[in-house]
């Protein structure tokens, strides 16, 4: 009996050989195979990483020749994003990101004087009442930066991704140059900017 078997897995036509072998030829159809897909998912993550990078690049291009204030900030009220317009038009920081409003406007007096940077300490905290509102809105900021009164006409809305708030996105467009003309001429015909202006006067 055991001269039988010791035969059966010797012999040339041994099942145990046979089975190991075909299970070998199989496994190795499944490494070619995961191989082949891992490549084609390299490719695929090349070509995504490019396009993302090639469009983060545009927007940014856009955003930086722009005139107008861009920012981004996360739900803790730190920016993440800000173009060259808002720093060097408001934050006067080179680099803001991962910092708040309070501690820019702290460094702002601290080098040019409380008295000489005061935008903002009128109005109400906008960031907020985006957030609770979860709608876009607009809002009419002004204050002294470096020693200057600045006006700023200031849209703010939520940032969603897949339906969670993320942050509250801004653009703000300096209308100082519009509401200074405004005074001087008194513009008394102009009803719709009589209106917009007024709100700037009363620290809406």
């Amino acid at each position: 009996m055991w001269d039988k078997i010791q035969g059966w897995i010797t012999g040339k036509n041994c099942q145990i050989d046979n089975y190991f072998s075909k299970l070998d030829r199989s496994m190795q159809v499944v490494i070619d195979r995961c191989t082949k897909i891992e490549k084609q998912l390299d490719q695929e993550i090349k070509v995504l990483t490019e396009e993302v990078a090639v469009y983060k690049g545009m927007l940014h291009s856009i955003a930086a020749a722009l005139p107008d204030m861009m920012w981004c900030k996360g739900m803790d009220g730190k920016y993440v994003y800000a173009n060259q317009a808002i720093i060097d038009g408001l934050l006067l920081d080179r680099n803001p990101l991962g910092k708040g409003d309070v501690e820019l406007a702290l460094a702002a007096k601290s080098r040019y004087g409380s008295e000489n940077h005061t935008f903002g300490e009128k109005c109400a905290n906008s960031d907020e009442i985006v957030k609770e509102s979860g709608k876009a809105q607009r809002f009419l900021e002004s204050g002294k930066v470096k020693g200057k009164v600045l006006y700023l006409e200031v849209f703010k809305a939520p940032l969603y991704v897949n339906g969670e708030m993320k942050g509250v996105v801004g653009t703000g467009r300096d209308m100082t140059e519009y509401v200074e003309a405004y005074r001087e001429q008194n513009c008394g015909g102009c009803g719709k900017m009589a209106d917009i202006f007024k709100k700037y006067e009363d620290g809406e």
